[in-house]
């Protein structure tokens, strides 16, 4: 599946590599703004992340094991979003999307016939969420939060051709971070260049839940 309504992703890893070499010696300080001294600020982020994907709970149904069982441990995606803060508290939305192929028989069934089987060419997870952070200190963040979204397999069905099939799936989260801001000297206010590594861990294992790393780049005015 080809991805159109994002940005290009080569594009953001060049932008990504670039703020790396530039602010790893820079002071780190908070994710939207300098948050020991500003009381608002709001900022919009880009991020690239890592999705491990859980094994299907016992609960789950036949259909969303049969696609567990073909995805690959891991997905790459791009996610890009908002937030705003209020002294050492903030609110972010976020959505993400996530490309692979496949190339396998899914068991939709769960069953021992592989007549009923269908192959799976591609999916495509697309997501979306929030979180509320709390910056106790410059350096981390911590918060809570949750996703909603679906996968979209691209099928091949014996007897009915290709199709898409879609499965939702919701989940929620513990989420942990750090956080480093690119300064100058004089500081070009108002808008502050951060980049931010983050970890989110699912609160329990449901319908393709997993952990998600990630690499972040914001802009940020306070």
């Amino acid at each position: 599946m080809k991805n159109k309504n994002f940005y290009s992703g080569n594009a953001l890893k060049i932008i990504l590599v670039a703020v790396i070499f530039w602010g790893m010696t820079e002071k780190a300080v908070a994710q939207y703004g300098v948050f020991e001294y500003d009381l608002f600020g709001y900022g919009l982020w880009l991020s690239m992340i890592k999705i491990d994907i859980d094994p299907a709970p016992d609960g789950a149904s036949n259909r969303v094991k049969g696609y567990t069982d073909i995805l690959p441990p891991s997905l790459r995606g791009h996610g890009v979003g908002g937030g705003i803060n209020w002294k050492n508290f903030g609110f972010d939305l976020g959505l993400s999307q996530a490309d692979v192929n496949i190339g396998q028989y899914a068991d939709i069934q769960q069953n021992e016939n592989p007549a009923d089987d269908v192959f799976v060419s591609e999916a495509r997870r697309s997501n979306q969420s929030w979180s509320i952070l709390h910056h106790p200190f410059p350096f981390f963040y911590y918060g809570y939060g949750g996703n909603q979204g679906r996968f979209e397999f691209s099928v091949s069905v014996p007897g009915a051709g290709k199709q898409r099939r879609k499965v939702g799936f919701s989940n929620a989260y513990y989420l942990l971070g750090m956080v480093y801001s690119l300064e100058w000297d004089p500081q070009p206010r108002p808008l502050y260049i951060l980049f931010t590594f983050f970890a989110k861990i699912p609160r329990e294992s449901s319908s393709f839940s997993g952990k998600i790393y990630g690499i972040g780049l914001t802009g940020a005015i306070p």
